[in-house]
């Protein structure tokens, strides 16, 4: 019997972080917390499937722990070790059986400071014809669905909930500072690496990224309105007009772009129609019809506009039931409430959007309820009033609301209904352009991630 102890080491040292090991990084895994897993390229005594498989182990711990899928920075790692203590051959019977006595160990780790959260080793034991067999047999030996896993994943956890808990204000601090050198997509991504699991943090992070974001438009607004007055100055109207259609309506430059725009408006009523047939053509009418709306009143193009409003509305109304009823059968719902209260009232899309809804309001009922319940309790009766009123009457959680309605009906004067009601357009304008406005800061966050660094020294993260 021969024994022996393999030291693994690493001949060269790169990062497979969690999002390249099964996707990038998206806007659902923003707001999680997020591990990248860190593996060096070759390790002595494993081949490439055998890392592989080690790979697979840990991104497999990793995701049955609810942990994020991909990460917009490198602050927290996750890493593993793998020895082979000892092999030895069994001689007897038809052939040699080899084993091999393994210890698999995991890390978290804070990389700014290098400090460990957490660690976890297990022996694993394998056998089979050959070194390789053997060792393939340990690997399959470790159980992703142990609780040791999920213990040892919530320790480190709770350690990164600490850390953010201590460094939130200090990471709002650097933000104001990348935002004063106009360093707005690296202030929006690092703000955006707080999770949503610490409310009070986070709050306080999103207000700061909602304002790197509004300071990041506003820059961006103005040289492309500078872009946009060149090519009206040369007559390219087409160009300048794709410049500010990329300004931020939000913005101090989209007002400038507009007094531009009158300047020069029977010329660019002319390219505005031509491009707003060009959308039609391609079933872009939202992009159609906010063109053809564009159109100067007062310029000669606009009674050839007027008709085709209406026909660009209609097929619009019909593209925003289409893509509520793909929302609806995947789950949706808020997705496909939102395309649905966008069609207009007017239209004859309207009346089966609100099918549409009474259709699938069952499954969400009860979200509503809660949600009004809870906006009742703090006073917030409009906001109350939205939720009630789009639960159907024929749902199981319809006598509920009804109670919920009179007890505000009690509350509340003829005024204060009237109050309501407007708060309720408001509500639902906001809640839109915040919807609208985050999406827009997680994209930012998310193409900024893609031009960061990819790679993170292994031998400084096991140090």
């Amino acid at each position: 019997m021969k024994k022996f102890l393999i030291l693994i080491m690493f001949i060269c040292a790169t990062q497979f972080s969690f999002a390249q090991a099964t996707k990038d990084t998206t806007k659902s895994d923003i707001g999680k917390i997020s591990l990248s897993i860190v593996l060096p390229e070759a390790l002595e005594g494993l081949d490439a499937s055998q890392l592989s498989k080690i790979q697979s182990k840990v991104v497999q711990i990793v995701t049955a722990s609810g942990l994020g899928g991909s990460s917009l920075s490198n602050t927290f790692v996750i890493y593993p070790k793998f020895a082979i203590n000892d092999t030895s051959v069994a001689e007897g019977g038809m052939e040699n059986i080899t084993v091999v006595s393994c210890e698999f160990s995991l890390y978290i780790k804070e990389t700014e400071n290098n400090v460990l959260y957490s660690s976890i080793s297990k022996t694993l034991k394998g056998s089979g014809k050959n070194q390789l067999t053997a060792l393939n047999n340990a690997i399959n030996q470790i159980s992703t669905g142990d609780t040791v896993w999920k213990n040892f994943i919530e320790t480190g956890k709770n350690k990164i909930i600490q850390y953010y808990e201590s460094k939130t204000d200090d990471l709002i601090k650097k933000a104001e500072g990348l935002i004063k050198i106009e360093k707005f997509e690296d202030a929006i991504a690092l703000l955006l690496t707080v999770p949503e699991e610490i409310p009070s943090c986070y709050q306080k992070v999103q207000a700061k990224a909602i304002e790197a974001f509004k300071a990041l438009q506003e820059n961006k607004g103005s040289k492309l309105l500078a872009i946009a007055k060149i090519a009206f100055e040369k007559e390219d109207f087409t160009g300048g007009l794709n410049q500010i259609q990329l300004i931020d309506p939000a913005t101090n430059a989209y007002k400038d772009a507009n007094n531009l725009i009158k300047s020069y408006k029977d010329k660019i009523a002319l390219v505005l129609l031509a491009n707003a047939k060009i959308e039609f053509s391609k079933n872009n009418f939202y992009v159609a019809l906010d063109l053809i709306k564009r159109i100067d009143p007062s310029t000669t193009s606009y009674a050839e506009a007027v008709p085709l409003i209406a026909i660009y509305k209609d097929k619009l109304n019909n593209q925003l039931l289409a893509t509520a009823k793909i929302e609806f059968e995947r789950g949706n719902f808020e997705q496909a409430l939102d395309s649905i209260q966008k069609i207009e009232a007017e239209s004859p899309f309207f009346k089966e959007g609100q099918q549409l809804i009474k259709i699938n309001q069952e499954k969400f009922c009860k979200q509503l309820l809660m949600k009004a319940k809870s906006a009742f309790a703090l006073k917030d009766y409009s906001g109350a009033t939205q939720y009630l009123n789009n639960i159907n009457p024929d749902t199981s959680c319809y006598g509920d609301a009804q109670k919920i309605v009179k007890e505000i009906d009690a509350k509340i004067t003829a005024e204060e209904k009237r109050e309501i009601a407007l708060r309720q357009k408001e509500y639902a304008d906001e809640m839109q352009l915040k919807r609208e406005t985050l999406n827009a800061i997680k994209e930012v966050a998310i193409e900024n991630a893609k031009n960061q660094p990819k790679t993170i020294n292994y031998i400084g993260i096991i140090k």
